[in-house]
């Protein structure tokens, strides 16, 4: 009887160590690395257009990036677009990013200037 009894225990132990493990190992997978330039220019250009619904041709250059602190990068650089009346706008922007966390904190961007059509058409990529 008491081998009855043995069999049984170790018959629930081993789905219960299984499903224990199990749970343990997909807990300590690492999370899949982001692109930090790319998560930033992605929420830039969302803010950019919930702010300006007109906008369109929006192209970012990312021209600095830098470490803020140990669990924040930064990246900014300058941009274009053309508004809805279809002039030109010269913009530099930043973003920052947590990267414990894998979301963007601050995004800002600021207009530098007008172009015009003739400096739109140099900048545009070929």
């Amino acid at each position: 009887m008491s081998s009855r009894i043995a069999r049984f225990g170790i018959l629930l132990a081993l789905p219960l160590a299984a499903l224990a493990f199990g749970n343990a190992s997909a807990a300590t997978k690492a999370k899949k690395p982001v692109d930090v330039k790319e998560a930033c220019q992605k929420d830039v250009m969302k803010k950019i257009k919930a702010k300006h619904p007109g906008a369109h041709d929006i192209q970012l250059t990312v021209g600095r990036e830098w470490q803020q602190s140990s669990t924040q990068s930064g990246v900014g650089g300058t941009g274009t677009l053309k508004a809805s009346n279809n002039s030109g706008r010269d913009f530099e922007w930043t973003c920052v990013y947590d990267t414990t966390k894998n979301k963007v904190l601050e995004v800002e961007f600021d207009k530098t200037g007008t172009t015009s059509k003739k400096d739109m058409q140099k900048k545009a990529p070929k």
